[in-house]
């Protein structure tokens, strides 16, 4: 019979040692299949700006709800609470969540809810996607891999290899022997969360927990080599290369540039040198900009493979 058993359970980061004060952490909802199978974890939240992550975990649980799910799904739609009522990057306690994993129990905030979100999904999964999505400026279409190319490609979007940081949650889990992938999806104009859902969904059915084809493009660019431009100088960011145009080929020329507001001269750009690139990244533009914005980014495809294949 289709449907799954959903509960929730609010997971305490806080301390025992800790005196006075109150309580952090975060919900961990659990969708339980009629039927045994795998488990897979969805997180999100991890940085305060990117918002569109938690709405999309909560369309897939909604989706889930009446589905012939087989085995178990863990949602985390708020893996960082403190920075997403700060509506801010960075955490209050001024550290970068995905620079932090596995974490630290004794550490600060941060550390403490990187530490309890790798151990709650570790222990019952090895196959973890952290979700992010674009800003309300700047506009992202791609998904980073950590050694396993076809579950990153079962997301739909471009896939970037060979480009894990340390602290990353993805990072930390691949390190600790399960596969997870960083999904990047829409911001700035796009707000449409369908990409983001129709991805997590793809997951679960190479999962084999969803039955039914993957829904998506049928090749997939696996992309080794990025170019991203960071302003050298503040001013007016303008740019050809609109959100509207992301996951497209980019023909080589200027796409980006820097206009001094005093004066209208342009003083700065970003030129795309090579045939072949896509569009990874883009912002609203005209807007202003900060040297070391990141402002656009294009990828080189080294090759392609099928939604979900190798």
């Amino acid at each position: 019979m289709a449907g799954c058993k959903v509960t929730t359970q609010w997971i305490s980061a806080r301390p025992h040692w800790r005196v006075g004060g109150g309580d952090w952490g975060f919900n961990l909802i659990v969708a339980e299949g009629a039927s045994p199978g795998p488990c897979t974890a969805f997180v999100t939240g991890v940085y305060g700006d990117k918002p569109l992550g938690s709405v999309v975990l909560f369309q897939l649980l909604a989706a889930l709800r009446d589905a012939p799910l087989r085995g178990s799904v863990l949602l985390i739609p708020a893996a960082n609470l403190p920075a997403i009522e700060a509506g801010t990057r960075i955490s209050p306690d001024l550290l970068l969540m995905n620079r932090r994993f596995p974490g630290n129990a004794e550490g600060t905030v941060t550390d403490q809810l990187a530490y309890h979100v790798f151990k709650t999904v570790r222990e019952r999964t090895d196959c973890i996607v952290d979700v992010h999505s674009g800003m309300p400026a700047v506009a992202v279409w791609y998904t980073y891999e950590y050694g396993d190319v076809p579950l990153a490609a079962a997301f739909g979007l471009p896939v970037v290899t060979g480009h894990a940081k340390e602290g990353q949650l993805s990072w930390a889990a691949a390190r600790d022997g399960a596969r997870s992938i960083l999904p990047e999806f829409s911001g700035g104009p796009l707000t449409d969360p369908g990409p983001g859902l129709k991805g997590c969904l793809n997951v679960l059915r190479l999962q084999e927990q969803l039955p039914g084809p993957m829904d998506g493009p049928r090749s997939i660019p696996v992309i080794d080599r990025l170019q991203t431009y960071f302003p050298s100088t503040g001013g007016i960011l303008c740019s050809s290369a609109t959100p509207a145009a992301l996951g497209r080929p980019v023909a080589p020329g200027r796409i980006a540039w820097v206009v001094d507001p005093s004066d209208g001269d342009v003083v700065d750009e970003f030129v795309v040198e090579e045939p072949g690139a896509v569009l990874l990244l883009s912002t609203i533009t005209p807007l202003p900009a900060r040297a070391g914005d990141m402002a656009c980014m294009v990828g080189f495809p080294s090759r392609e493979v099928s939604i979900g294949g190798s």
